[in-house]
């Protein structure tokens, strides 16, 4: 199992709240990286860490749980041909 797999695994298990505070920690930490002259490649694995967080935040308030928004049993067809018509 990769360690991007596994970092979302672990984050999933957190609560709403563990998340935001771990985000806003995570957040500051990358911000004063930058400001103190660190690379954008150096710091690859805060922001990884932080879009992941990002993401489990998101799954929880939204309880997708890693959905894809065209998985969607009540998304709406829409787009050329779903009306009749040809698109023109």
């Amino acid at each position: 199992m990769n360690s991007a797999l596994q970092m979302n695994i672990q984050l999933s298990t957190l609560d709403l709240d563990t998340l935001q505070v771990m985000y806003a920690r995570k957040e500051q930490e990358l911000s004063q990286l930058l400001i103190s002259g660190a690379l954008w490649k150096e710091t690859e694995g805060h922001r990884n860490l932080l879009t992941g967080i990002a993401q489990a935040m998101h799954w929880k308030v939204h309880g997708l749980a890693g959905s894809h928004p065209a998985e969607y049993g009540t998304r709406a067809a829409t787009g050329p041909g779903t009306d009749g018509s040809q698109g023109f």
